[in-house]
């Protein structure tokens, strides 16, 4: 029997905090784009986000490809007012609309 111990709801309150999520299921608002980390995936170059709103609440979110090539060469905080999923006019697809200050 090995000698761990047992985590705490603490524990799982503290790994939510850092888990990235999709863009889609962030809120519509107004955010401070504080950090952009580019990584390397599968299908190329992807970007994570920490944004955080003027509550306070922060969040990690994978950024919309677009949106991480105009934020990479800029100062740092950026603000963008996120604006949802559209859909595309001149095809089948989707895009993220948001609106950089």
């Amino acid at each position: 029997m090995s000698a761990s111990r047992f985590p705490s709801e603490q524990d799982f309150d503290a790994k939510k905090d850092t888990l990235v999520i999709k863009c889609s299921e962030l809120p519509l608002g107004v955010y401070a784009i504080r950090d952009v980390t580019e990584k390397k995936g599968k299908y190329g170059q992807t970007f994570i986000g920490a944004l955080e709103t003027e509550a306070g609440d922060q969040y990690k979110v994978w950024l919309p490809q677009r949106l991480g090539n105009e934020v990479k060469g800029r100062e740092l905080p950026v603000f963008v007012r996120y604006e949802g999923k559209r859909n595309s006019s001149n095809s089948s697809g989707y895009y993220y609309a948001y609106t950089l200050l």
